[in-house]
């Protein structure tokens, strides 16, 4: 969807937002303002980039929340999306390309998988949102 022009990120973009009902975006309110009570929680009274240890960690931790990513695969998270945003408008080397494409599939594996096991076990999330969501001829695109 990032790296999509229209027609196909309007498409992308319609199927998404159908599972960003205002109640899930509500329910993010509490999380948002656990993770960053968490991030100030970490500091130690040093010297810091505010804008590194605060302002960058919270849309990633924010997205993987809402995602239902575990606090303990956030990590993992964080590399798949920086992997996934590393090429758009950069220069690469070949391992630079290799590393990005790497972190892609390892994201697109990892929740492959979720999204099979909320196929099987529908929760009350926004992946299992996601898997409901069906682009209608209302919504301007064909198919």
């Amino acid at each position: 969807m990032l790296t999509a022009d229209p027609p196909v990120h309007t498409r992308y973009r319609r199927l998404v937002s159908k599972a960003f009902t205002q109640r899930r975006v509500a329910e993010l309110g509490p999380t948002i303002r656990a993770i960053c009570d968490d991030l100030v929680d970490g500091f130690d009274g040093s010297p810091l980039d505010l804008h590194e240890a605060y302002c960058v960690p919270i849309p990633a931790r924010t997205i993987a929340a809402a995602l239902g990513v575990p606090q303990e695969r956030f990590a993992d998270f964080k590399r798949w999306a920086d992997a996934g945003v590393a090429a758009i408008g950069r220069e690469l080397d070949d391992q630079g390309w290799i590393d990005s494409a790497n972190g892609v599939v390892e994201m697109q594996q990892y929740f492959a998988a979720e999204l099979e096991h909320r196929r099987e076990h529908p929760a009350d999330d926004l992946l299992t949102d996601l898997l409901a969501a069906r682009l209608t001829p209302d919504d301007g695109v064909e198919g």
